[in-house]
């Protein structure tokens, strides 16, 4: 599979941040590599999120319980004053 970019001189210092990036020393290289960077890293972005969203509930839930004991102990502390 062949791949033409035109008009890659106004891409330029994107480019040769491609291949430092991606350590290619050319460019179809760079572009390659980049793209498979970028998919895996949009699975990684995918993973993480699905992770806070679930670390979320879970601080959520644990807020939630210490709330209900905090209650539960002033409460008893009332009770015991009185």
């Amino acid at each position: 599979m062949a791949v033409t970019v035109r008009k890659i001189e106004e891409h330029a210092e994107m480019m040769e941040e491609l291949k430092k990036l991606t350590g290619e020393k050319t460019a179809a290289g760079a572009l390659i590599k980049a793209g498979y960077i970028a998919i895996r890293e949009s699975e990684r972005a995918q993973t993480l999120s699905q992770d806070k969203r679930e670390l979320e509930y879970k601080l959520n839930d644990t807020q939630y319980k210490v709330s209900n004991f905090i209650d539960a102990l002033n409460e008893l502390k009332e009770i015991d004053s009185k």
